[in-house]
């Protein structure tokens, strides 16, 4: 099931990441995560950066 779920999640970040100016604490709200905290450990596991770190690389 988690599986499932992370192959709808990881794009809608991707997407946020590369076309807003959100701040993480809002993307985190935007995608109902616990906290900040969370939302960047998550990004982390999946994308192999830092919310920060992949907005650099574009």
């Amino acid at each position: 099931m988690t599986g499932l779920i992370d192959q709808f999640t990881v794009p809608i970040i991707i997407g946020l990441l590369k076309n807003t100016d959100m701040s993480l604490t809002q993307l985190s709200e935007e995608m109902e995560f616990n906290s900040p905290s969370y939302f960047t450990r998550y990004v982390r596991k999946h994308l192999g950066v830092t919310p920060n770190g992949f907005r650099k690389r574009l």
